[in-house]
């Protein structure tokens, strides 16, 4: 949910009506726009399929989604929706595999999306996925590791040479250490292509599937740095919760912190709260809900909320 320019604009995982054809329902990411002020609907539209996370914003003048597509498209895809609801979608980052021999089912999208943000100079972008352009072996090829990307500002006009040839990143222009990541992808369609990824900023580096970087959260300050946020995790438990600031191009300002054993909901946003950011969960054991408030040195507080 996302509110800008007199509209409420609001994405979500939808279905379709019964299919026979595959005796099920499939899914895609919905988009409608409403009058803020009347709440009547202005306009409605689909996106990627199937899309398992979905992110929306407002960056001033239009709105900007966010999509995890495994197949039609098969990537992180980055959408302008103008106040008018026409819409433009754009890859960011393409996914390896998408066929039947994919690890884990052609659902399996290796990734996580953490968030899209406005910058100074276009958007930020945080998800984590695998370093690898190895699909085919198990559920999880590689460790799961934390990636940064910074998008143009006018993606919606770049002209890839082909759907995912990713033509939107302008990471490299300030931060040298922006690398590619070439993949494999056989869709579900039966359709076959070579995913080029640009502009990628592995904030972290996890030598085996031990450690892993789950519920991404990006935070842009006052400052105008950004605080991300992340979970990781073994194979199958959760061991802690991590902070680093960067720049707006990726450039690391302070380094990968542990923060502590404080959780960080799946499908919620972290937000700004004063020269910070904060996020809130539930507590079991006060019972409460718990904020917590993380500062640009990575000190945390938290605040019982009774």
């Amino acid at each position: 949910l996302a509110v800008g320019g007199g509209l409420v604009g609001l994405t979500f995982s939808a279905l379709t009506e019964y299919d026979p054809g595959v005796s099920s329902r499939h899914q895609y990411q919905a988009y409608y726009l409403f009058d803020a002020a009347t709440g009547a609907p202005r306009t409605y539209f689909g996106s990627c399929s199937h899309s398992f996370q979905q992110r929306l914003v407002w960056d001033g003048a239009r709105f900007v989604g966010l999509c995890l597509g495994d197949a039609g498209p098969r990537g992180i895809g980055v959408t302008a929706v103008s106040r008018q609801g026409e819409a433009t979608t754009r890859i960011a980052f393409a996914i390896k595999g998408g066929d039947d021999s994919t690890g884990g089912a052609y659902q399996n999208t290796f990734s996580r999306v953490g968030a899209i943000l406005p910058g100074g100079l276009g958007y930020a972008l945080l998800f984590s996925t695998e370093n690898s352009p190895v699909y085919d072996v198990d559920n999880v090829n590689a460790p799961r590791d934390l990636v940064f990307m910074h998008i143009r500002p006018d993606f919606e006009k770049s002209k890839p040479a082909s759907t995912y040839d990713v033509a939107i990143a302008d990471t490299a222009d300030h931060n040298f250490r922006a690398t590619g990541l070439e993949v494999e992808i056989h869709d579900y369609f039966g359709g076959s292509y070579t995913g080029k990824n640009h502009g990628l900023i592995w904030l972290t580096q996890f030598a085996d599937t031990s450690q892993n970087a789950e519920s991404p959260k990006l935070v842009r300050l006052a400052s105008g740095h950004f605080i991300a946020l992340w979970e990781e995790w073994t194979l199958t438990a959760y061991t802690a919760t991590y902070g680093m600031v960067i720049d707006e191009y990726g450039n690391v300002q302070v380094p990968r912190t542990k923060l502590g054993d404080m959780r960080l909901s799946r499908g919620d946003d972290a937000f700004a709260l004063g020269d910070g950011a904060a996020w809130v969960v539930g507590d079991a054991t006060v019972p409460a809900l718990v904020l917590y408030t993380v500062d640009e040195a990575l000190t945390v507080t938290r605040y019982e909320l009774r």
